[in-house]
């Protein structure tokens, strides 16, 4: 993370993403993918200490604070796990 900050010292696009991809596959059968995206920006410091990883230094689109600041309710639902998830769910239930 301190690597990354320092790589971005005095840059001004700083537009980042967390990106997840799910894949369901089964044998003979097409596999499924899903995306789940969450844009957003690298902040100049880390903030919070909810969360792990880079969500000291990431804020989501539409936000003021870090994905670490923003408490895992609010985290949870703007998830770029969360979308991905959904988006399998939807498609393997347009299979059933």
């Amino acid at each position: 993370m301190m690597k990354l900050l320092s790589n971005l010292d005095g840059n001004n696009n700083r537009d980042a993403a967390f990106v997840s991809v799910i894949a369901y596959s089964r044998p003979g059968e097409e596999t499924i993918i899903s995306e789940g995206r969450c844009e957003g920006r690298i902040a100049e410091a880390p903030e919070g200490t909810e969360g792990f990883g880079y969500d000291p230094i990431f804020i989501p689109d539409g936000y003021n604070h870090t994905m670490a600041e923003l408490g895992p309710e609010v985290k949870n639902q703007i998830s770029h796990r969360k979308y991905a998830l959904d988006q399998m769910l939807k498609q393997i239930k347009d299979l059933l």
